[in-house]
């Protein structure tokens, strides 16, 4: 098996288990008979990264014992995490588009590098002023559309039924994210026709792969 087809069996594997999370999410959390099952499924992705942050710490048994503990006292305050457990997909889902509205947004600043700018010049090698100027209102659309996400989450949260929340969450959004890169791909097929047009996948990659003194010459820190 070749490294590439590794990598991509491996996206297909995460890309499977998102979507068998993002449906099972959605009918626990829109059923309150199965509320038991939708307080384990809430916790269980953080348990895992804990597990495994604490396997590969340098003080692997205090970290492991720390994570025993929380699971402990997860176990010990399981009434409040089954009749809550809805806040813990919403504090998921509305804070990492608030935490990625964010992290896009700062980088519009004056003297800061647009974030889609600056992966754009290590995946091309270079920064034309017409692609420095698209990857800037690309950026100013992706923070949009984190903004929009995040406050139609709380809206629906807030004022609509919890099932509705939960389509919108667990099904919606999926299908809204692949919408919105294959909208900006085609568009930047529209303005930049002359561009090098790389994969999502690959872009990450370069753009991962490149050292950290390349990413963003200038930038204030």
């Amino acid at each position: 098996m070749t490294h590439g087809t590794g990598g991509r069996l491996r996206i297909a594997v995460l890309v499977l288990l998102g979507a068998a999370y993002a449906l099972a999410a959605h009918w626990f959390t829109s059923r309150p008979g199965l509320a038991e099952y939708g307080a384990i499924l809430s916790v269980a992705p953080w348990l895992a990264v804990g597990a495994a942050l604490a396997w590969q710490s340098s003080h692997r048994l205090l970290a492991v014992l720390a994570s025993a503990a929380a699971l402990v006292a997860l176990y010990l305050a399981r009434g409040v995490l089954v009749e809550n457990f809805v806040w813990v997909y919403f504090v998921q889902h509305a804070g990492t588009f608030l935490a990625l509205a964010v992290a896009f947004g700062r980088t519009l600043a004056v003297s800061r590098e647009p974030l889609c700018t600056r992966l754009a010049r290590v995946v091309h090698g270079g920064m034309s002023d017409e692609l420095a100027r698209y990857t800037r209102q690309v950026t100013v659309a992706w923070t949009i559309f984190f903004v929009a996400m995040c406050v139609v989450s709380t809206a629906l949260f807030v004022f609509a039924p919890i099932a509705a929340w939960s389509l919108f969450a667990n099904l919606l959004t999926p299908a809204l994210v692949a919408a919105m890169f294959g909208v900006e791909y085609l568009i930047r097929l529209r303005v930049l026709p002359r561009l090098e047009h790389r994969g999502l996948i690959e872009s990450v990659r370069v753009f991962w792969s490149a050292p950290p003194t390349d990413a963003a010459p200038g930038e204030s820190r």
